[in-house]
């Protein structure tokens, strides 16, 4: 019994952790932010420094996911090759796939760390709560 009960609040504690995860890196997100502006009570010039940085987020996404798509199906031409592959070329696109994978990473979290600097202690707490409500349902 103990056990199982162990397990279950295990269970629900790795669940909270994950929503938590996701809400605060969907918190500091400038269109989530754009998006709640007037529940987080944004200025208008906040709003137009976070319109600024989301069309900056946007634009570098878009450029570096397509990227990202043109490799990968480089990659899989190779794959389908069989026994034929190079896998010079194959270990190469690979690593150029993750070397763009962190770029985009490094984008949104550049678009994160601009958006702290935009938003107050008050703001960014009530951009977190929305954000965790919206993970578990609640409006």
């Amino acid at each position: 019994m103990r056990k199982m009960i162990t397990t279950v609040l295990t269970l629900i504690m790795a669940f909270i952790f994950a929503h938590s995860v996701e809400a605060k890196n969907k918190s500091l997100c400038p269109i989530f932010v754009l998006a709640h502006a007037q529940q987080i009570n944004l200025s208008q010039k906040q709003e137009k420094d976070l319109e600024k940085i989301k069309k900056h987020m946007i634009k570098d996404s878009a450029s570096l996911d397509k990227k990202i798509a043109r490799k990968q199906d480089k990659l899989n031409n190779l794959l389908k090759e069989g026994k034929k592959t190079d896998t010079k070329k194959i270990d190469a696109l690979e690593g150029d796939i993750k070397e763009l994978k962190q770029d985009r990473a490094d984008v949104d979290a550049n678009a994160e760390e601009e958006v702290k600097q935009i938003l107050t202690a008050r703001q960014l707490k009530k951009s977190k709560v929305l954000a965790f409500q919206s993970q578990i349902g609640k409006k």
